[in-house]
This record gives C-alpha cells, structure tokens and sequence, in this order.
C-alpha cells in the first residue's frame, strides 16, 4: 500500500512540476514578444521623426500597434505648415519611407496641428515679431489661418414659424 501511495505522489508531484516550468516558459515567452514589440514601436517612432527632420520640421510622433501586429498606427503632432496643406500626400511617401526602412506597414497616419495653443503662443509672438519685423514664413502662414479662423461667421440658431419654414422652402406641405 506505501508503493501506490508513493507513486501517485510522485506523479502528483510531477504534473506540478511540469504545470509551473509551463506558466514560466509561457511568462517568459510573453515578456520576449513585449519587449520586441516595444523595440519595434521605437524604432518606428525614431524612423518616422527622422524623415520629418530631415526635411526641418519639428514634429511629436507616437506609434502604437494594432492588435495582431504586423500593422501600425502613427500619431503626428505638428505645427500648422504650408508643407503639410496637403498631408494625405505627406502620409503616402511617408508610409513608403517606413516600409523600405523597417519592413512593416503603417496602416493609418492621423495628423494634429494643435491650434489653440499656438493660438495664445502665436499672438504673444505676433506682438513682438511685428514690432522687429521678422516674420517668417511658417508664422505667415499660421497667423493668415488664425486670421480666417476669427473672420469666420458665428452660427446663430433661432426659433422661426411653420410658414416661415414653407416660405423658404418653398413647399406647401400638409400639416398632419
């Protein structure tokens, strides 16, 4: 009776032993494919801010990775530029830069040109640049934006009649 008692603790014992070298070796395996993961999302994040400054602009970028890998979204902040007017165009050569220098697609590029900060900045500096009278072009360019952003005309809504509704429609339509 010791001997059946002894061998099934021993298998017992076992099945524990191999279920805890598992969950290590599974620990383990997860941790590797992260800190790739993260290796990956820096070397792409270093990539993309490269081609940007290789062009002299100054940009914040931050990528993350869609479930399943293999595919990337980047985050782009910038300061409004003519350079980026058209930035669908930007973002096709700069999703071919990534995918001859890192081998990986970058799926979606979104953009942000953060306004209401460069609001506040862009009027204190516009005092002073005005008054030296050196402006450059990036300034030009952002305070003409700011410029037609303030001329914009402000939405007004109002409560207006049935028969005013008909008048500028034009329509007589049955009331039900």
């Amino acid at each position: 009776m010791l001997t059946i008692t002894a061998t099934f603790d021993l298998t017992i014992l076992y099945f524990v032993a191999a279920t805890v070298i598992c969950i290590l070796v599974y620990v383990l395996v997860s941790k590797r494919r992260a800190r790739r993961a993260q290796h990956e999302l820096d070397f792409l994040t270093a990539t993309v801010i490269d081609f940007f400054h290789s062009s002299g602009e100054q940009v914040a970028v931050q990528c993350i990775s869609e479930p399943g890998g293999g595919r990337f979204v980047a985050l782009i902040d910038s300061m409004p530029s003519k350079r980026f007017r058209y930035s669908h165009v930007v973002a096709v050569i700069l999703a071919n830069h990534v995918r001859k220098a890192c081998g990986v697609e970058l799926e979606r590029i979104y953009w942000r040109f953060p306004l209401k900060a460069i609001r506040e900045e862009s009027q204190e500096q516009a005092a002073s640049a005005e008054a030296q009278s050196l402006v450059s072009d990036t300034e030009k360019y952002l305070a003409e934006g700011l410029r037609r952003l303030n001329q914009l005309p402000q939405y007004e809504v109002t409560e207006s009649s049935w028969d005013k509704f008909q008048e500028l429609t034009g329509s007589k339509a049955a009331v039900c």
